[in-house]
């Protein structure tokens, strides 16, 4: 691995607001970043929206392998000039979303790394997740109060699907908020970088991950009503049923989504599914 410096080059460009691109130029946050990644030599990792690549560049001595893809043909080849002396940096020029992880990874486990689009971060959650097989941990950014909901704790406004469907397979952790002047051009929010560390076992692994994604869905359909009025829309047991069914698993039947344990959801899940009253 060479480590010579990256081509003087400063690139050219004008931030995407069809992309949501905002660029952290702030060296302090991009210093907190990679002091939050851990980085061993042997790491293989994947930067999701290098933009101007100066994450990039901090990340050169520190690894193995980075897979860098941008979206932006008009940064692609850019960066491509700018890196292309560092055979063990690669610039793809392709949606994240339609990525193939195992692909890319080539055997390897990615370390994931990123300041995400605005307007498609929660995506991106869902596309790592969907990917988890070759992925170990992600480090990324979002706008603050979207990243509440991914550190969502039970009993709280925050805790809702995004929480479940996240938490379910990863344990998410707050690590720093970063203002609104470390971007340009400047944001109209402070964005918040959280810590996805993938459970070595899910919390809960339910018989139909898609079924039960649309009773969480559906269960916080009107945050204010009770649940169990809540998944009357989703089951075709009448009241009375669905009533012995939260005391036989001693679920009050006055609670709210919002303060049902993720275990808890998946209990109802599959008991309504199963047919058990008894």
């Amino acid at each position: 691995m060479t480590t010579s410096k990256p081509k003087d080059n400063s690139l050219s460009f004008r931030p995407n607001k069809k992309l949501g691109q905002h660029f952290l130029r702030d060296a302090t946050y991009l210093d907190k970043i990679i002091s939050s990644l851990h980085i061993q030599k042997e790491d293989t990792i994947l930067e999701i929206g290098p933009g101007a690549g100066v994450l990039t560049e901090k990340l050169i001595p520190l690894c193995k392998k980075i897979y860098a893809i941008e979206i932006d043909r008009s940064l692609v080849e850019q960066l491509k000039n700018k890196f292309g002396d560092y055979k063990h940096v690669e610039i793809i020029h392709r949606d994240i979303l339609q990525a193939d992880f195992k692909e890319i990874a080539k055997g390897n486990i990615l370390r994931v790394v990123g300041n995400l689009p605005y307007n498609i971060s929660s995506q991106i959650v869902f596309k790592i997740i969907e990917e988890q097989a070759v992925v170990h941990d992600a480090v990324l950014m979002f706008q603050k109060e979207l990243a509440e909901k991914f550190t969502g704790v039970v009993g709280t406004k925050k805790y809702g699907p995004i929480t479940i469907f996240t938490q379910q397979f990863f344990e998410v952790a707050h690590l720093f908020d970063v203002p609104k002047s470390a971007f340009y051009p400047v944001p109209e929010i402070v964005s918040s970088v959280l810590s996805f560390i993938k459970r070595k076992n899910p919390l809960i692994i339910p018989q139909d991950q898609q079924g039960f994604e649309r009773f969480v869905k559906i269960a916080f359909t009107h945050r204010r009503k009770k649940l169990l009025n809540n998944i009357r829309n989703y089951s075709t047991k009448d009241i009375g049923a669905l009533t012995k069914l939260f005391e036989k698993f001693n679920i009050s039947i006055h609670v709210r989504a919002e303060d049902v344990p993720i275990a808890e959801f998946n209990v109802l899940y599959e008991a309504i599914n199963n047919d058990v009253t008894t």
